[in-house]
């Protein structure tokens, strides 16, 4: 799951659009005794019967006739020992199925009778709003909702958010509020006010919302797919290498020297913007290659040398491109250094930075960005790295110097 973690103070669920004609389908989900299923991200388990743990779910959306859609899960089956027996007149009574809260909906949505359906009333843009009845208890378990898009995708944030937040705003951007957007991008977490680089929505993907309520751990997912924060992923990591338990920090085990590589969990997504992560040296500075590698490299040479792969080495050179094999005359680094590699993924150029500054890649291109994993290549024991995939601020203003 993401690694990112919510305040302590109580917040709804919220969605957000910014284009006209999106449409939107929630599913809140009962929570089941014996834990959360972890087969498919869309079966998690959101609460346990009868006792409703609803997070109040909240849609913004920005754009005429944008129309959001909810539609709430069936209730759970009883036990079928307890069907079987005689009342006692103590049954609790029957919880009430979450839905949105015509008291807390922007004057410029509407609402179908069944409060599921919210549509986006008028002609002008604007950011517009609605919350759902019931908020999260903050109790053991986790709770979860689903909003299918239906038409047309643009400007929709979906998420969380306190009874404070306007409803004329976007969830993410107000205090204490969390969301995934539509462009992909996570807003809200004190680590980034918005991490880039998470999947993009389209009409007929149905993205989830919701949390751990004991960890506080936010959760997100588009379709059948969990979206975890980008990390060193453990399967893909030479025996000589160990991982810290976050799978962040990298360090060199044992005393004999050797090439040994480790890759990230996720690639870079084949679409326009730009990808970027940043690594820091945390000790020593000797055969240490920060880069981008396919699934196909070995784990046992280093990342620039085989065909399809691209790095920036210690000693001052980038390596794996179709003009030279490597390129000598750049900066060197060192410890406490912290190394930036990315890719503009439109025109394909590959970027390397140093701490605060931009380093020269002109005409440097990448074959193909749709098959590129982070990557680093370790040759001396001692030597321990710390990456950095967008869950905090970036050493390097990544965001501004590609604005333009």
């Amino acid at each position: 799951m993401p690694t990112h973690s919510l305040a302590s103070s109580p917040f709804s669920s919220l969605a957000m659009l910014f284009e006209t004609k999106s449409l939107l389908r929630l599913r809140l989900k009962p929570y089941k005794s014996g834990g959360m299923q972890q087969k498919k991200p869309s079966f998690i388990i959101c609460l346990k019967m009868p006792t409703f743990l609803f997070l109040a779910a909240i849609f913004l959306l920005v754009a005429a006739s944008t129309l959001l859609e909810t539609d709430a899960s069936p209730p759970p089956k009883t036990n079928a020992k307890l069907e079987n027996e005689p009342s006692t007149g103590n049954a609790e009574p029957k919880a009430e199925q979450n839905r949105w809260d015509s008291a807390a909906c922007h004057e410029g949505l509407t609402l179908s009778p069944d409060k599921l359906i919210v549509e986006f009333a008028g002609e002008n843009s604007g950011w517009r709003s609605v919350r759902a009845k019931q908020q999260l208890i903050s109790k053991d378990g986790i709770f979860y909702y689903e909003v299918k898009i239906s038409e047309k995708v643009a400007g929709i944030f979906i998420g969380l958010a306190t009874e404070q937040m306007p409803l004329d705003t976007w969830v993410g951007r107000d205090k204490g509020s969390y969301a995934y957007s539509n462009s992909g991008s996570f807003w809200g977490h004190k680590q980034r006010l918005f991490i880039e680089g998470k999947p993009k929505f389209d009409p007929n993907d149905i993205i989830g919302c919701g949390v751990h309520l004991k960890s506080r751990q936010i959760i997100y997912t588009k379709n059948d797919k969990l979206l975890e924060q980008n990390r060193w992923d453990s399967a893909a990591c030479h025996e000589g290498l160990t991982l810290s338990p976050d799978k962040l920090i990298v360090e060199f085990a044992g005393e004999n020297s050797g090439w040994r590589s480790v890759r990230a969990k996720q690639q870079l997504i084949s679409k326009d913007g730009i990808f970027y992560y940043e690594v820091k040296i945390s000790e020593k500075v000797a055969g240490i290659f920060i880069g981008l590698a396919t699934e196909q490299m070995p784990l046992d040479t280093w990342v620039g040398r085989d065909k399809g792969s691209y790095a920036y080495s210690n000693s001052g050179s980038f390596w794996g491109h179709k003009q030279r094999l490597f390129i000598e005359g750049k900066p060197k680094f060192d410890p406490n250094d912290i190394i930036g590699c990315g890719v503009h993924l439109k025109s394909r150029q590959i970027i390397y930075t140093k701490n605060d500054k931009l380093l020269g890649t002109a005409y440097l291109l990448v074959d193909s960005a749709a098959e590129l994993y982070p990557c680093v290549s370790m040759f001396n024991p001692g030597t321990k790295i710390e990456a950095n995939f967008g869950t905090k601020k970036f050493k390097f203003d990544i965001a501004e110097a590609f604005r333009k």
